[in-house]
């Protein structure tokens, strides 16, 4: 059981950022502040600040104070994620990884692929902070790479791991980390006409070429150009994961008859470790609020404090708060909309307070 009562969730929309007071268990919902903007790529949350990419009039980083007013802003050619700790800031940008103090002064920087054509494009989209370490999915232009960054020094932030696909519309959807066993676990999906693959391939010192852990698929057998056919569902797709222990992962589970997909149940799933195997729990905790008629997402953010889980489908309104432990269970399920709030591309929870 939680000991917090309520949280305050940045949410980043369509037409701004806002401040969110939720209680947890039930009770109004309310804006205690926002920010007009439109083009908010993503959220960051550390050091006590608030970090945006935002791509509006000019693209830039901003850092904005608890009541949502811009503190200091640095100006980008290009930009795909920004991570956060209490010690720095992290940006996938103009080509390179580029590490900031706190203040958004420029501390050091390393070009991710110096023999790109357009190497100032090629742009992580996403990143997890660990320790002195950065983790980073590219999915700008294809091939498609995931990169280990050592941000010990970050003057000097060197690359010490790189691999590339160039897999059929290859997509880096998710990673996260089991740093006790020092393993990286990354999910690509692949796509063509009969369908989906996604694949997890895991990564550490005993496998610095990677293994592939997980399979799974969702696709059409039958021929080129027809219509006749069944269709194979396996396996539970990740949709969006923590990143790190506990490890819970949004998914998807078709129902479906011969030919036909007839709906989606959506939920949680718990991964681990196991000697050498990547294993997941075969029971959904279900996320009722996101089983709504015609409703297909195919990403999720999640964002944790503690043991407490924000949740919400990328561009989507609705929004459900978790608790996710070793064992998950769904506290509460919000419509954004209802306080005006909807096409959703980032949440985070920057505060809480206790019982």
């Amino acid at each position: 059981m939680s000991d917090k009562k309520s949280i305050i969730i940045a949410v980043a929309h369509r037409t701004g950022v806002a401040l969110v007071d939720v209680a947890i268990d039930a009770g109004a919902v309310s804006v205690r502040a926002s920010l007009d903007c439109t083009g908010v790529i993503a959220l960051a949350h550390g050091g006590g600040c608030l970090y945006a990419l935002i791509d509006d009039a000019a693209l830039r980083v901003i850092s904005l104070d608890g009541r949502l007013s811009i503190v200091a802003e640095k100006k980008l050619r290009s930009a795909g994620s920004i991570a956060a700790d209490d010690a720095r800031v992290c940006i996938g940008a103009d080509g390179a990884l580029i590490v900031l103090g706190l203040d958004l002064s420029e501390r050091g920087r390393v070009t991710l692929i110096p023999d790109w054509p357009l190497a100032h494009d090629k742009n992580a989209h996403h990143i997890i902070l660990h320790k002195d370490t950065a983790y980073l999915l590219d999915n700008i232009e294809q091939p498609v790479y995931v990169f280990r960054v050592d941000i010990a020094d970050p003057a000097l932030p060197r690359i010490v791991e790189r691999h590339e696909w160039s897999d059929t519309y290859a997509h880096l959807a998710a990673q996260w980390l089991f740093p006790d066993e020092e393993k990286w676990i990354v999910a690509m999906t692949t796509s063509g006409m009969f369908g989906e693959e996604h694949r997890l391939y895991e990564f550490g010192p005993d496998l610095p070429e990677g293994k592939l852990q997980y399979f799974t698929n969702f696709r059409r057998i039958c021929a080129p150009h027809s219509e006749s056919g069944t269709l194979e569902v396996e396996g539970r797709p990740v949709l969006g994961v923590l990143p790190g222990p506990p490890v819970w992962s949004m998914t998807r589970i078709a129902s479906h008859n011969d030919s036909a997909i007839t709906g989606f149940e959506y939920g949680l799933i718990k991964w681990w470790l196991d000697g050498e195997s990547l294993e997941f729990s075969p029971e959904l905790v279900p996320a009722p609020s996101f089983n709504v008629d015609e409703f297909f997402a195919t990403r999720f953010v999640m964002r944790r404090q503690g043991d407490i889980v924000a949740i919400a489908p990328h561009e989507g309104a609705l929004l459900a708060i978790a608790e996710c432990g070793e064992t998950a269970r769904i506290l509460r399920e919000i419509d954004l909309r209802d306080i005006g709030i909807e096409n959703v591309f980032d949440v985070i929870i920057v505060a809480s307070e206790g019982r």
